[in-house]
């Protein structure tokens, strides 16, 4: 039988803490190599990658470095959200605002849209302030527009999102009509040709009873991007990844777009757009029964029940918490009654027509 190896002998304390000493020695000399712009640099490119939590460590590292550092605080806070986890945003975001209450307007946008009521409304108005102080300031000075650090757009979607509260959490307040008038017209007055400003005068407009104007906004600002079927398919495939959704609103922008235009009568252009949310997500309840409503609305029976009928299938399957949504449903449907033999036939006939019409393509 061979000789055991010996077991190798532990190390001393002291020789444990200088080996201890000497790893702490290197990271902290590793540390110091790079500055706060060299690890934003690659949190901004593992935020593009969506490498959240990677991220969020590098902010952790860079905060060592830096723990005043607007423009990281700004992107700490933002990465937080990503991750889900508001409390901490709102943390590092008050911190940016001790920090420097007067300087960059990133922290009050995102403090706008995370705070209810006044509050958010305050820090609008703070950040848009701001903004139109640092753009004045940089045109006096002769920078070039590719080289401002903000925009009018940036203004433009400020002016938006501060009218939108108006329209929405405090549309019970005593001015809220006209403070929400005030800050959309401010929007346009940026760009008058501005989808989502032109979008929501519609919707103002439609609030104060004047449905013509409201169509006229809603239609020039839809047109401004909707697509037909055919020219979707062609952009999707002339594209690149990086535009090839760069002109189309959002999911929820859109289908506040298709309600304003069956609520003033553009029906078709409402189609068009749901067919489109539907393409990217078929499991909105909202979207189902816009349809079903454009079609009742249209006295289409069949088309329309078979919508509603789906959004009701939809509500078992997913929480539903637009009550109000859920009851014109049921109303609809009653109203609409069970499917007649007329329908029924021409529904079969339609299918038959659309069956012999592929394999014929």
């Amino acid at each position: 039988m061979g000789k055991r190896s010996k077991k190798p002998s532990k190390p001393s304390s002291s020789t444990a803490v200088k080996g201890g000493r000497a790893k702490a020695s290197a990271a902290s000399s590793s540390a110091l190599k790079y500055t706060v712009e060299d690890l934003l640099v690659k949190i901004d490119e593992l935020i593009e990658q969506f490498e959240f939590e990677t991220a969020q460590k590098f902010c952790e590292r860079a905060l060592q470095i830096d723990p005043n550092h607007q423009q990281l605080l700004e992107t700490t806070a933002a990465i937080f959200l990503e991750l889900g986890n508001p409390d901490s945003a709102y943390e590092v975001l008050a911190r940016a605002v001790d920090i420097s209450p007067d300087v960059g307007h990133v922290k009050y946008m995102y403090l706008g849209q995370m705070c209810p009521g006044m509050d958010g409304a305050r820090h609008y108005v703070k950040g848009l302030a701001i903004m139109e102080q640092t753009l004045e300031a940089e045109r006096a000075s002769g920078a070039a527009a590719s080289a401002t650090t903000v925009c009018v757009e940036d203004i433009c979607t400020g002016y938006c999102s501060l009218a939108e509260l108006y329209l929405t959490d405090l549309c019970f307040e005593e001015d809220a009509q006209a403070r929400c008038g005030e800050f959309v017209s401010k929007a346009l007055q940026l760009c008058p040709d501005n989808a989502e400003a032109l979008q929501l005068m519609a919707s103002f407009r439609l609030s104060e009873g004047n449905t013509e104007v409201a169509k006229e906004l809603i239609v020039k600002s839809v047109d401004s991007w909707l697509q037909s079927g055919d020219e979707q398919a062609e952009a999707a495939a002339a594209a690149t990844p990086d535009d090839s959704t760069k002109h189309t609103p959002p999911y929820p922008a859109r289908v506040a777009a298709s309600k304003i235009l069956i609520e003033v009568g553009e029906h078709q252009r409402a189609f068009t757009v749901l067919d489109g949310l539907i393409d990217d997500d078929d499991e909105v309840i909202q979207v189902w029964y816009l349809f079903g409503w454009a079609h009742y609305n249209c006295k289409e029976p069949s088309e329309a029940r078979s919508y509603l009928l789906k959004a009701k299938e939809l509500t078992t399957k997913h929480e539903c918490d637009d009550a109000d949504m859920v009851t014109h449903i049921d109303e609809l449907l009653a109203e609409l009654g069970p499917e007649s033999d007329d329908e029924a036939e021409a529904g079969e006939e339609a299918a038959a027509g659309a069956e012999e019409a592929m394999e014929t393509g």
